[in-house]
């Protein structure tokens, strides 16, 4: 495996390799993302274990084929039935199916199997780059979440109010141990490095920042000093794949609650003084979330429309 992190199979390493074999070099497909060769990989019906259908319906989820995912994931189940995490995976194929009554059935299965502890929440903050994320930082500080930040990279141009970051998060020196022991307190992970990052077992909300793709791209290359470099359309498209990446694995997750919020939409709300009835079902999740109530008042104290950065 090359340091930058692709994944180079060893030569000799085929589908007909040892089963145990397969699953290590698998697992490290499955975390670098090539889907592609591991999908060449796993395409041995010899191979029939629990981790080598665990490694396939994973696949066939992000490749969103939902049917070959939840057969893999039965297949899986049948041979070892306690396995929370397939359930939730078999419950998220059904409702993508569907299929509602039996994702519930899942579902509710799945919670079961879970032992859940009472704990304060890890309040995470995710989106791309220049989609709000310090933003999303600010309005949970007003709700008497702290954050977690460490001031090392101060306010610009670019974000007036700071960046909100943690240089363990920066420099990826952080560890389930770590995030756990910032329960009660709001951190930011970017995607797509939320999907790596080591999440602690436990609740979990997950604040999701989302911003026209257009001008995510185009505040980023401001940034950088390439403003008149044009949009790729493959660009566009490769992140458009990660959103959806993110969003299956939040999804998987049975202790985590997502809290979508729309950049343009907390200007607009702010600007006109009003609310739209997808901003008001998102404040009212987030309000439940810190037990405060966050309504337009509360954003106002926190939004500055003429500070916006493209």
């Amino acid at each position: 495996m090359k340091a930058s992190g692709i994944v180079e199979l060893p030569n000799g390493l085929t589908s007909t390799s040892h089963e145990s074999v397969v699953v290590l070099w698998g697992q490290l497909l499955l975390k670098a993302g090539n889907l592609d060769e591991l999908t060449h990989l796993l395409d041995n019906q010899h191979h029939r274990g629990v981790d080598i259908w665990n490694l396939r319906a994973r696949t066939f989820l992000l490749l969103q084929k939902w049917d070959d995912a939840l057969d893999a994931a039965l297949e899986s189940l049948n041979l070892l039935f306690y396995q929370p995490a397939l359930h939730g995976l078999a419950a998220l194929c059904f409702a993508k199916l569907g299929m509602m009554e039996e994702a519930g059935t899942a579902k509710a299965l799945q919670m079961k199997l879970l032992e859940v502890e009472e704990k304060e929440p890890l309040f995470i903050v995710t989106g791309p780059p220049r989609s709000g994320t310090s933003l999303a930082m600010q309005l949970l500080e007003a709700c008497g979440v702290p954050a977690v930040s460490d001031g090392v990279r101060s306010e610009d141009e670019h974000n007036a109010k700071g960046y909100y970051e943690h240089e363990k998060v920066r420099h990826w020196e952080l560890d389930a141990a770590w995030l756990d022991a910032q329960r009660g307190k709001a951190i930011k992970i970017v995607e797509p490095l939320l999907r790596q990052a080591p999440l602690p077992k436990g609740r979990k909300v997950v604040v999701r920042m989302h911003r026209d793709l257009d001008a995510v791209l185009q505040s980023q290359r401001r940034m950088k000093g390439n403003a008149q470099v044009p949009l790729g359309l493959r660009e566009k498209v490769n992140w458009s794949e990660e959103f959806e990446k993110t969003a299956l694995v939040l999804e998987l997750d049975p202790y985590a609650e997502i809290i979508d919020l729309s950049f343009e939409s907390l200007l607009q709300a702010v600007e006109s003084g009003e609310t739209s009835s997808v901003l008001d079902h998102s404040l009212e999740a987030l309000s439940s979330a810190v037990n405060k109530k966050v309504d337009i008042s509360l954003l106002k104290t926190v939004i500055s429309p003429q500070l916006r950065r493209f």
